[in-house]
């Protein structure tokens, strides 16, 4: 049996979608001691990276990259499953 994942995700990577910034290695570790894990990683056609973290609890996380290196989160809410196991 095969299976299919879709994910569409339309964010604009401007300041005013932001509202927490650090090093990579300081956002990433808040996020897996709040359960979330990085499940997709892409880059955009900017040149900026996106992770999006999911947690078994059904909590998510958009994270990017903005001009300086920062990553900052753009989106989170609940609600999140994986379809495919």
């Amino acid at each position: 049996m095969f299976g299919t994942a879709l994910a569409v995700f339309s964010f604009s990577a401007n300041a005013a979608n932001f509202s927490a910034c650090g090093p990579f290695e300081a956002l990433d570790k808040t996020l897996q001691k709040a359960g979330e894990a990085p499940i997709l990683a892409w880059i955009e056609s900017d040149g900026s990276y996106r992770f999006f973290y999911g947690g078994k609890a059904g909590a998510w996380t958009l994270v990017a990259t903005v001009p300086g290196g920062l990553f900052c989160t753009m989106r989170d809410g609940k609600g999140f499953d994986i379809l495919i196991k």
